[in-house]
């Protein structure tokens, strides 16, 4: 691999991650994740020390998804984290339609309706190739 092969990579992960950080990002502000937990938890901290929390923990899961650490555990052991992870990635998968709600209620408020089908074309032509780039050319 090149000097140019790895920048690429570097890049695309970058891209990647910003994707998954805003999808993720929409999830818990569209469900109120963050003043929900602080009523129920009744924890009184600044807002940013919950936003600071979030994003560290998103950051410690991406180490350990960029390490793939091999631990030993018995199937029992393993079916939790895995059963979490699917549920993840389920209310990430709904968080996206969910923001593809609001692009339809934005773009009849900003009174963009001759360029929506551009827009929501551009959506899905990037999330086919996207697909298609991952499935034909894994990056790992």
């Amino acid at each position: 691999m090149n000097f140019f092969q790895a920048a690429l990579l570097v890049l695309l992960y970058i891209i990647a991650g910003a994707v998954v950080g805003a999808a993720l990002g929409a999830l818990l502000n569209l469900l109120g994740v963050v003043p929900r937990m602080a009523q129920a938890l009744r924890v009184r901290m600044p807002s940013n020390a919950w936003g600071g929390c979030i994003a560290l923990g998103a950051f410690a899961l991406s180490l350990l998804s960029l390490t793939q650490p091999h631990w030993n555990l018995a199937p029992a052991f393993g079916a939790l984290p895995g059963l979490m992870l699917g549920i993840f990635v389920g209310i990430l998968a709904a968080a996206l339609a969910e923001s593809l709600e609001f692009i339809s209620l934005g773009i009849r408020r900003l009174r963009m309706m001759n360029t929506a089908r551009y827009l929501i074309g551009g959506i899905i032509l990037g999330k086919l190739a996207a697909s298609l780039l991952f499935w034909l050319y894994p990056l790992y």
